[in-house]
Parts: C-alpha cells; sequence; structure tokens
C-alpha cells in the first residue's frame, strides 16, 4: 500500500495542480487575478508540475527511507517543513493586510487557499507515513538551544570571557548542535516564546495603520530569525528577497549578517569547541537584531515622503477652503 501510495500519489497531486493552472491560463480566466506580466509564468508553472508529475509515474523512487529523518532524497518532508515554515510566517501579516484593504471575505479566501497549498505539502508525506510526520513535528518543536542562535552565542561569548562554561552536545533525531544545561533550556524556551512575538508584531501595527505588506513581512520574518532557538544558516537566506522592501540600510545589514557568517561556515568544529568564532557569530546575531528593530521602527513609522504628500495635500485643501471662503464674502 506504502509502494502504491509512493507512486500514484505525487503523480496525483502534481497532476492536479498542473491541470488548474493550464485550465486557468488556456481558458483566460487567469486574467481576473493576474497582471498579465506574471500570466506567462502561470503557464511555465503548469507545464513544469506536468513534467514532474510524468516523472514520478515514469520512474518512481523508493520511499521506504521517508519514513525516517535519515532519508537522503532531494524534496524530503524536512525541505518540505522548512518552506512551509517561511510560509507560515507570512499568513499573519497578508490575511490583516487583506481584511484591511479589501474586507473580511478576500482574507479568508486567501486564507483557504494558503490551507489548501500547506495540504500538498503536508499531505502525501502523512499518507506515507503518518508516525513519520508526528515524530518529525515532535522532534523540531523540542529541539534545544542551537549553537547559531542569539541566545546561545550570548553564553558562548561568555564562556570566552571566562564568565560561563558552555557545552556543546550533538542531538538526536534531529541531527543539530546545541547547547546543554539548565539555563540553555529557560534560554530557549524564552527564546521560542519571543521569536513568535516579534514575528507578529507587524501584524498588530497592521490592525492600526496602513504599512506596506512587503515591509510587513521582512519585519516578520527578520523578527523570527533574530530570536529563534534554532537558527541554521539557510534561514538567513529567507531575508535576501524580502530585505530589500526596509531600504539601502536594511540591505546593507543583511549583508554584513551574511558576511559575519563566513567566519565559521568553514569551521563548524572550532565553533563547537567554543573558538574565537564565538565573537563574529555573537555579532552577526545582534546584526540580525538591529535589522529587525530597524524594519519594526520603519513600519512603525510613517515615511516622510507619505507624511509630506499628506501635509501638502492638507494645505491644497486649507487654501482651496479659504479661496471659497474668501470668494463667497466678496460676492
Amino acid at each position: 500500500m506504502t509502494k502504491l501510495l509512493a507512486r500514484w500519489l505525487p503523480f496525483a497531486t502534481l497532476a492536479t495542480w498542473s491541470a488548474v493552472l493550464l485550465y486557468f491560463f488556456v481558458s483566460g480566466r487567469i486574467g481576473s487575478f493576474l497582471h498579465p506580466m506574471f500570466r506567462p509564468y502561470v503557464l511555465v508553472a503548469g507545464i513544469v508540475l506536468a513534467v514532474m508529475a510524468i516523472a514520478f509515474l515514469w520512474a518512481p523512487v523508493d520511499a521506504s527511507c521517508c519514513e525516517s529523518d535519515a532519508c537522503g532524497h532531494t524534496l524530503t518532508r524536512g525541505a518540505a517543513g522548512k518552506l512551509l515554515a517561511f510560509f507560515i510566517l507570512l499568513v499573519p501579516i497578508a490575511v490583516v493586510w487583506l481584511w484591511r484593504e479589501h474586507g473580511r471575505r478576500p482574507a479568508l479566501q486567501a486564507l483557504a487557499v494558503f490551507a489548501a497549498a500547506a495540504a500538498v505539502l503536508v499531505v502525501p508525506w502523512f499518507a506515507l507515513s503518518p508516525g513519520g510526520v508526528w515524530d518529525s513535528v515532535h522532534s523540531q518543536v523540542g529541539r534545544g538551544l542551537h549553537t547559531e542562535s542569539l541566545g546561545a552565542s550570548i553564553l558562548l561569548a561568555a564562556d570566552r570571557a571566562g564568565e560561563y562554561h558552555a557545552h556543546v552536545v550533538s542531538t538526536a533525531p534531529a541531527i543539530s548542535r546545541d547547547l546543554a544545561g539548565g539555563l540553555p533550556r529557560s534560554i530557549a524556551a524564552a527564546s521560542a516564546a519571543l521569536a513568535i512575538l516579534a514575528a507578529l508584531a507587524p501584524a498588530f501595527v497592521l490592525v492600526r495603520r496602513r504599512v506596506a505588506p512587503g515591509l510587513a513581512f521582512a519585519t516578520s520574518v527578520a523578527g523570527f530569525l533574530a530570536f529563534t532557538k534554532v537558527l541554521s544558516p539557510q534561514y538567513v537566506v529567507w531575508l535576501i528577497p524580502l530585505a530589500p522592501f526596509g531600504g539601502i540600510a536594511a540591505m546593507l545589514l543583511l549583508l554584513a549578517a551574511l558576511a559575519l557568517a563566513q567566519s565559521w561556515y568553514f569551521h563548524y568544529h572550532d565553533l563547537w569547541a567554543v573558538g574565537p568564532q564565538a565573537w563574529t557569530l555573537l555579532s552577526r546575531n545582534l546584526v540580525l537584531a538591529a535589522l529587525y528593530a530597524f524594519l519594526l521602527w520603519k513600519t512603525s513609522t510613517p515615511s516622510s515622503e507619505k507624511t509630506s504628500r499628506q501635509s501638502g495635500l492638507w494645505r491644497s485643501r486649507t487654501s482651496a477652503a479659504a479661496e471659497g471662503s474668501g470668494a463667497t464674502r466678496s460676492a
């Protein structure tokens, strides 16, 4: 049964989405949803999904190893989980922005579309191995304080300064290097809560005032990465397409964070041994925190361009009212 699902479930999923995209493109109904510049990408995506569906049907792979976290396939449920986690961060911002700008119905429709897209990533793995999916979720949620997180970098720097003794351990089933001990566990719990609050902060700002959605997305992702308890290098890549929404200063801060990460990327054993790379790790994480603070400030503060435009509009309306009043008196 598992082998049958491993062959036909991916094929059916990919073929269905391919048919939907191609139908909307060929019928012209895509014109009601997308700008003409983006419509060719729908055709390309439909063709690519169709090719992938045929590839799954023609040359199915053995999915038995996908029941464990040691799966060597390129597209594992772990990779799908990382992609899904990125989009989950954007959901509250998107829903609040749509609700504010277009009303309740479009916001709920968008939420339903996201749920369907998430099901495409999750349901195939759940059908193949329900226990494996739950074990994966449990192992990720229960992870300790990752070595490269902000909290861990503070403790590693304190170790270098002789104020704390950090103990780096290898954990399983999630293959990771975490800090062991009571204090790291407490910091990990606090970091998880703080990361969620930081990611939701732009949504609360959106409730009160109008904010560009791209800037709100960038702020949410930056806040989560700055304070999360697990910060692998690939997560920072999430900010590359989002940082430009914050302007040149945000891009420079992200560039600095990416550059600092190179100091230990090829010297992880030295970092785990609490080597001098602990200082650049702390610097990288402080730069990410500064990036979040800058983006949150920019999200909460009206732009000078918008303020000046509103002031000019107010002045023009005042002048028009004064002229009208004078004309009435002269008449």
